[in-house]
């Protein structure tokens, strides 16, 4: 345990209080900031068995049960923020939020050039992308249903986009309030990347409105009881005020949002708990890692031309299809400088050419028997 404290300076005291005490019980609390395998390989030395999963209904729990969900995620990061919370007998103890199956949304800049007048903004051209899948999961995770060409695009006022990639009643409820919000927006104003930042802040607020009525519900009150009840149990009240102030990160909700300003490109990627500018590029959906991946091992910058973003783009969204909830066909929308944007799909045989002179190549000659001889002799090896 001292080890794992040693390498965890930033845990408070009631951090530590909270982790001491689910340690002992045989909880598997992960901090989900820190050594996720670290933790689990500590734990199973110490012998201690894992504590079985309790469900969570009413006030007077014992201070001594270990309150964690069946579905508690293990074994895998999580990059975020912020982190849901369960009550632990009047305490909570902190995870990560699930992560969903979804599909996929892209967006990056290139083409960036600053002026020699550093006062003066930068331009670039801003490419977004999403896949057109859309699938319906059943409680237990598999795929009852999908449709190969739903968009995912909104369009916004004064000629913005919102891409999502998570759940289509959450996404439309927020892109909806989003466009309310930047319909008052002054967009003459140097201020505009933060008008439009703050804008998405409030389309999530909106959304977390509607969000609250299940988090109470799953406690077992009516939201007008915990917000006008001044009889309700004390520990009642807490148990939501504690679900509350991190269930934002639970609203099955987040987006890409692109558009061009006087005062440069914008791109955004908004969830319930962070909205971030992103310069180079920003990936959002279940195969995060595989887009993202793909846009280093290509060494994607903004700096880089329109045509070639686009075809690493197109690469990124390939390589993503991997996952299972990726389809195969993709809406496009390219906001050049100074010039009103276009949707599209893609069309014709251009890309197909670029792949056959740019993409990964077919490695089958490899198998060929002068390759295998050359790849003995390289290695001094015998008997293959």
């Amino acid at each position: 345990m001292q080890g794992v404290f040693a390498r965890r300076g930033w845990l408070t005291l009631e951090d530590s209080r909270i982790f001491a005490l689910a340690w002992r019980l045989g909880a598997e609390w992960v901090y989900r900031s820190g050594n996720t395998e670290l933790l689990l390989s500590e734990h199973a030395a110490s012998g201690k068995p894992r504590a079985k999963s309790t469900p969570v209904r009413g006030a007077g729990l014992s201070a001594e049960r270990a309150i964690l969900d069946p579905d508690y995620p293990v074994g895998k990061s999580t990059r975020t923020g912020h982190h849901a919370i369960r009550r632990y007998a009047g305490m909570v103890l902190r995870r990560a939020p699930k992560r969903r199956s979804v599909t996929i949304v892209l967006g990056l800049i290139a083409d960036v050039v600053q002026p020699a007048n550093m006062i003066d903004p930068a331009t670039g051209t801003i490419l977004l992308c999403a896949d057109t899948m859309a699938s319906y999961v059943n409680p237990s995770g598999a795929i009852a249903a999908s449709h190969g060409g739903l968009g995912k695009i909104y369009p916004l006022p004064h000629d913005f986009y919102a891409a999502f990639s998570d759940d289509y009643s959450w996404s439309h409820k927020v892109a909806s309030e989003l466009h309310n919000e930047m319909l008052k927006l002054d967009f003459t104003s140097d201020g505009i990347r933060d008008l439009v930042q703050l804008a998405m802040v409030k389309a999530f607020d909106y959304a977390f409105l509607w969000y609250r009525g299940g988090v109470c519900k799953d406690l077992g009150i009516t939201e007008d009881e915990y917000l006008h009840d001044v009889n309700l149990d004390p520990r009642l009240k807490q148990a939501a005020q504690d679900e509350l102030s991190t269930a934002r990160a639970d609203i099955p909700a987040e987006l890409i949002v692109a558009g061009q300003t006087h005062r440069g490109p914008v791109l955004f990627k908004g969830n319930g708990t962070d909205v971030q500018e992103a310069t180079d590029f920003v990936a959002s959906g279940s195969a995060v890692e595989s887009a993202t991946n793909w846009f280093k091992l290509r060494g994607q910058n903004c700096h880089m031309s329109t045509q070639r973003s686009f075809y690493h783009m197109r690469e990124a969204k390939t390589f993503a299809e991997t996952d299972k909830y990726v389809g195969e066909n993709a809406q496009y929308v390219i906001f050049p400088v100074g010039g009103e944007p276009k949707l599209m799909k893609e069309r014709g045989d251009l890309m197909g050419r670029w792949q056959d002179e740019f993409g990964m190549r077919h490695t089958d000659q490899l198998d060929s028997p002068d390759r295998r001889q050359s790849f003995k002799t390289a290695f001094g090896i015998d008997g293959i």
